[in-house]
């Protein structure tokens, strides 16, 4: 990973490139087991402390992004319409509302703390295999076999790590890319106001 330099950076490109130092921190420190492990392997062993501190540094830094932004860019022409025109869908919005919540609760409350939990995956079973088949008459005729997800037994295992029993690792991926496209478009429209370069 990169990380820009240089007094030609504004504010707000350097807090994003703060921000995405902490995230890859964080990443580095995360098993990648294979997508779905055998139900009796060993679990993976507890994410080291550090992983909790870049994850809490990367969670204020990126929650702050855009507040930089709006210091930075107030007074430049044009951008206040831009900014407040600026449409976010519901994945956005609920991003950004749960990166606020986890920043809120790092700052003021408690360090938040990334932890490893399993999910079951499901084995997929032909109906024709099942017993008295459950679904009677109710599934289309033709070509071709219909399966059911069946836990008995499951297929294997996938360990998530999770803040407040919530995923986090793709969270933060989609958060950092969300703002580096808010920052990107800013930048492209905007330029680098020139109180950035003092």
């Amino acid at each position: 990973m990169t990380i820009p330099s240089g007094r030609s950076l504004s504010h707000t490109r350097r807090r994003l490139a703060e921000a995405t130092f902490f995230h890859s921190h964080f990443v580095a420190l995360l098993p990648t087991p294979p997508p779905i492990i055998p139900v009796t392997s060993t679990p993976p062993p507890p994410l080291p402390e550090e992983a909790g501190y870049f994850l809490n540094a990367f969670v204020t830094s990126a929650r702050s992004v855009l507040l930089v932004m709006h210091w930075e860019y107030d007074k430049v022409a044009g951008w206040k319409e831009w900014f407040a025109a600026k449409g976010t869908n519901d994945e956005e919005q609920a991003l950004f509302k749960r990166f606020k919540d986890l920043r809120n609760t790092s700052q003021k409350k408690r360090p938040i703390t990334p932890e490893q939990v399993s999910m079951l995956v499901a084995n997929l079973v032909p109906v024709s295999s099942m017993p008295g088949n459950p679904f009677g008459d109710q599934l289309p005729q033709g070509d071709g076999t219909w399966y059911v997800p069946s836990y008995n037994p499951p297929a294997g295992v996938i360990w998530f790590t999770v803040v407040a029993q919530q995923e986090i690792r793709v969270s933060c991926e989609r958060y950092l890319a969300f703002l580096e496209r808010i920052v990107a478009e800013c930048e492209r429209l905007f330029g680098v106001p020139q109180t950035s370069l003092s």
